[in-house]
């Protein structure tokens, strides 16, 4: 029988991406679930194991409901604490806080800086020739959603794959990204595979070397024609998009989201 919800006070979300797994996160999930059995404290209380709460730089971390009450670098002697304090007395465990509902920051000494925005350079390309280029995210946090968006507004968008084949997003049928590292672009007579999540050690090496690791963004001063280019962890070509010089609201949606906002170099024209 599933845990009766109606009677838990108090909700435990323990982080269980990489990184806190990495920070001895387990051993304190172990112990707080053991605490609570043993404190009878099991029916009045839920646990969960998340993915990635975002606070990878104060692992192992905790959220508690009700709250929204944040916990950073959580051992086995904080997780008790912690559950006592919710539990027995229904107050957060102050001194190891990095933020709760109505703050306005983060608590935190190992704060990260803002991720920086992309600025675009004149490069000569072997293949473009002279064009600005800048450098993109290449997370699936980013390429899922630009793929999706691209689904619903292809314009005259293409991609070429490296082996030659190429495609109008406008015949994309399906981006199904059900496969634990693998983003499949499903078009009418064919597919495109790529690798986007993190892949373990422990994955075969060939996998682990195709993951798209860099993603290059290019504009052609003289004919506006934009140009995305996917390579992989070692620097081989994995795709590229080609956009339309016509297709504005794609390459604002590139500047805005997949370039943080960025803005479009200066066309000066050629000497």
């Amino acid at each position: 029988m599933g845990k009766n919800l109606a009677k838990a006070k108090v909700t435990f979300y323990f982080c269980d991406g990489g990184t806190c797994r990495k920070a001895g996160s387990e051993n304190a999930i172990r112990s707080a679930r053991a605490h609570i059995r043993n404190k009878g404290l099991w029916d009045d209380t839920h646990t969960i194991k998340t993915r990635c709460n975002g606070r990878c730089e104060n692992a192992p971390t905790w959220i508690v409901q009700p709250g929204d009450f944040w916990y950073k670098e959580v051992d086995q002697q904080k997780a008790i604490q912690i559950v006592d304090e919710h539990c027995d007395f229904n107050r957060p465990l102050e001194s190891e806080l990095i933020f709760r509902a109505g703050q306005d920051k983060v608590e935190s000494k190992r704060e990260r800086p803002p991720v920086a925005t992309p600025t675009f350079h004149l490069v000569e390309d072997d293949s473009l020739g002279e064009v600005f280029k800048a450098r993109g995210f290449h997370s699936d946090q980013y390429l899922y959603p630009f793929f999706l968006f691209l689904a619903e507004k292809p314009g005259k968008t293409q991609i070429k794959t490296e082996d030659g084949r190429s495609f109008a997003f406008a015949e994309l049928s399906e981006v199904d990204y059900t496969d634990t590292y693998k983003i499949i672009l499903r078009f009418k007579n064919d597919e495109v595979v790529l690798v986007s999540a993190i892949v373990p050690k422990t994955e075969p090496k060939e996998l682990i070397q195709s993951r798209v690791s860099f993603c290059e963004y290019f504009i052609q001063p003289d004919s506006g024609h934009k140009t995305v280019r996917l390579k992989d962890k070692i620097s081989r070509l994995v795709a590229e998009l080609f956009i339309d010089a016509e297709d504005e609201e794609i390459w604002k949606y590139c500047l805005n989201i997949q370039l943080n906002n960025a803005e479009n170099p200066k066309m000066e024209p050629s000497a």
